[in-house]
């Protein structure tokens, strides 16, 4: 009887939000976040794989284009447009970044222009991502990129 009553006791403190370990958020946690976003787009840029794969967690997925990406579709898919020429230029905006302990997300304005040059046409993103804290610093876990229309220029 001692440990029917003794259980369900245990298992109240163990789930009690109050008794939740908090960790306090500071600008360098925010800075590094940053700093990682920034690596992952580096890494696509440079068709540097080691980087990318550093940059994101190996369950990383992202929403774009309308459909799923894994890491290794979403850097073949980068790769293979810059072997057949086709530039990407993408300019991240300031990054709104709030998170805790081991969690974050992120989210900014990412402009700039894509396609064969000379012919490269202006682009517009609004993009987010959580990150995931790991024992190698902050990584992207999840990716969601919104292609806006671009104004014709007048």
């Amino acid at each position: 009887m001692r440990l029917k009553l003794l259980i369900p006791a245990a298992l109240a403190l163990v789930a009690n939000p109050a008794q939740a370990r908090t960790c306090p958020w500071k600008q360098a946690d925010a800075n590094l976040v940053e700093r990682s976003v920034k690596a992952m787009y580096d890494a696509l840029k440079t068709d540097d794989r080691h980087a990318f794969d550093r940059s994101v967690t190996p369950d990383f997925l992202a929403f774009e284009l309308g459909r799923r990406w894994s890491a290794a579709e979403l850097f073949t898919t980068i790769f293979d447009a810059h072997k057949s020429g086709r530039t990407i230029n993408w300019t991240i905006g300031p990054i709104v970044v709030r998170g805790d302990c081991n969690s974050a997300w992120a989210a900014w304005d990412n402009v700039g222009s894509s396609g064969i040059p000379p012919a490269l046409m202006p682009r517009h993103w609004m993009e987010s991502a959580v990150l995931r804290r790991t024992r190698t610093g902050w990584r992207v876990e999840f990716l969601h990129s919104t292609s806006l229309a671009v104004p014709a220029a007048q």
